[in-house]
């Protein structure tokens, strides 16, 4: 989680990057199935490579968002609902808060 974060900060200074998120997503997937070592990584490298080259052409036709629905679920247990829970009034001021700076900024 700290490389991540450290190579989302050198992308803030290199023209055209993307930010790196994949790996948090992937990471609580691994986390789920128990998996305790790096051979686990090399799995999932192989698999994507495997479906990237074998079956690209079917996930054209699935929808943006049933993905997006998928990477949720999958990232979701990186979350501590308890907290949420407690603190909702917290967190939901904060998310409202996030979300009109975000469209005056826009504007």
């Amino acid at each position: 989680m700290v490389a991540l974060g450290f190579s989302n900060i050198g992308n803030a200074f290199s023209y055209g990057a993307f930010p790196v998120t994949a790996g948090m997503s992937r990471s609580a997937v691994n986390f789920q199935a128990n998996a305790a070592t790096q051979l686990s990584a090399w799995v999932t490298a192989g698999v994507i490579l495997l479906a990237a080259c074998l079956i690209a052409d079917i996930f054209v036709y699935i929808p943006s968002a049933a993905l997006a629905a998928v990477i949720i679920v999958s990232a979701s247990s990186l979350f501590n609902w308890e907290d949420w829970k407690v603190n909702a009034s917290y967190h939901m001021v904060h998310m409202i808060g996030s979300k009109c700076m975000s469209q005056a900024i826009d504007q």
